[in-house]
């Protein structure tokens, strides 16, 4: 798995910022543990890793980064679909359906420069 495209579970309002170590996304708020359990169920995926303050899951096509804060709550969920256009589309309809009004998802590719 190489090529891969990437979006962003964020919590809604957060404001992007492109950093020296990759995107951060600034805001108050966390995303509930629920919408990422209905992430992993939705998308059949596995618990493969996790370290420092960060869980990786892996699936068919789709590897899941949970990114955590020093208290352990979820600040952003990175996913990285290795299965194209449909694929990653089938993502963004999955994660509005799951998330409600309390995330978003950030594609960077479709960001202004």
């Amino acid at each position: 798995m190489s090529s891969y495209q990437t979006i962003f579970v964020i919590p809604s309002s957060a404001t992007p910022v492109l950093g020296e170590c990759g995107w951060e996304f600034i805001s108050e708020k966390r995303i509930s543990e629920d919408v990422l359990e209905r992430i992993i169920n939705e998308l059949n995926l596995a618990a493969s890793e996790s370290y420092l303050d960060i869980d990786e899951y892996q699936g068919e096509k789709v590897k899941v980064i949970a990114m955590r804060d020093s208290y352990h709550h979820l600040e952003s969920i990175h996913i990285r679909c290795y299965g194209g256009v449909e694929t990653i589309d089938h993502l963004r309809d999955v994660i509005s359906s799951l998330g409600g009004d309390e995330v978003e998802v950030f594609d960077p590719h479709s960001t202004p420069s």
